[in-house]
């Protein structure tokens, strides 16, 4: 597993766009353009936009599974609801994109969100 910071809104742009197809915890089939649009991300670089999580599954895994699995973990974790999608590369590693910009319950506050030390720990478990 690796995590990638991502500050500068171009550069998520760039990866969502290469991903070409996602999926998020209802689809499995968004467009780039539907999860990465204007109004949910800070438009400078100087705080991250998103945290990229690139995940290798064990064979037989269901790598769609395994994506929303890490994304309620995370959620969990945080007692927040996350703006997520992923997408699976040719090489079959899952890249998982998270925005800093997530949601606390009850009322969907908007709230800064960070990927943890104890996040990563957490998700080496679970694959």
């Amino acid at each position: 597993m690796r995590l990638v910071v991502l500050r500068d809104p171009g550069k998520v742009w760039r990866v969502v766009r290469s991903l070409r197809r996602l999926v998020d915890r209802y689809r499995e089939d968004l467009l780039p353009s539907e999860f990465w649009r204007e109004g949910t991300y800070l438009p400078f670089p100087r705080y991250p936009n998103a945290y990229l999580l690139i995940l290798w599954p064990p064979g037989g895994t269901d790598p769609v599974a395994l994506a929303r699995r890490v994304a309620r973990l995370l959620e969990k974790r945080a007692g927040v609801v996350l703006d997520w999608a992923a997408g699976i590369r040719k090489s079959g590693a899952v890249w998982l994109l998270v925005k800093a910009r997530a949601y606390k319950e009850p009322d969907l506050k908007v709230v800064r969100y960070g990927v943890q030390a104890d996040d990563l720990r957490a998700i080496r478990r679970l694959v």
